[in-house]
């Protein structure tokens, strides 16, 4: 009996010490961010298509103007690209980000960087496998190794003059050409940026 008594209360411990250890973080998510291309057919009366891309919108630290500090926060990393839940892109056609084929669907998204700083890359990570990891976007720079990174779109960096206080993505509607944009990613005092194209 005394036997069975410890095992309960070593268990009762063991339990309590993994709860205390366990927090949870709830409540609005505020600063968020959405860009689209809608496609409208006047003739139908209906959409034809549309491209949707929603993330969170951190800040611009002074901290990382600093030299060097850029580097060592995207080389050879992945960087989530947003704040609080997965930056994702949803599309219901098949379009083109920098000549990359996206199929129509639904992505998390990341932007990449190679080890040796010259190219910049869209990262389009599998939902549906990365669901299956419990994981925090938060995470995605700690944990890239284990994310399902199905292809990459190359972008283009700049540095630019102004500081965008907060993350903005923005597409941008080619009027000569409906089909054609251009998105933008701003943040800080660099740009990214890539043609995209809805295929039809």
């Amino acid at each position: 009996m005394k036997k069975m008594l410890l095992t309960l209360a070593v268990l009762t411990l063991l339990v309590s010490s993994a709860q205390a250890q366990l927090r949870a973080f709830t409540g609005s998510l505020h600063n968020k961010g959405e860009t689209r291309i809608l496609l409208w057919d006047g003739g139908a009366g209906k959409a034809a298509a549309e491209v949707a891309l929603s993330y969170g919108r951190p800040a611009w630290k002074a901290d990382y103007e600093a030299p060097g500090a850029l580097d060592s926060m995207t080389k050879g990393k992945v960087w989530r690209a947003g704040q609080n839940f997965f930056t994702h892109l949803d599309s219901n056609v098949p379009i083109k980000i920098g000549g990359q084929d996206v199929p129509a669907g639904h992505y998390y998204i990341a932007i990449q960087r190679s080890a040796d700083g010259s190219n910049w890359m869209l990262a389009f990570i599998d939902p549906a496998s990365t669901r299956g990891l419990h994981m925090d976007a938060s995470e995605v720079g700690a944990r890239a190794s284990e994310l399902t990174i199905k292809f990459t779109a190359p972008l283009t960096f700049k540095k630019t003059s102004d500081t965008t206080k907060n993350l903005d993505m923005t597409f941008t509607t080619n009027q000569d050409d409906v089909k054609k944009s251009f998105l933008q990613i701003k943040w800080g005092q660099f740009e990214l940026s890539a043609p995209v194209e809805v295929v039809m």
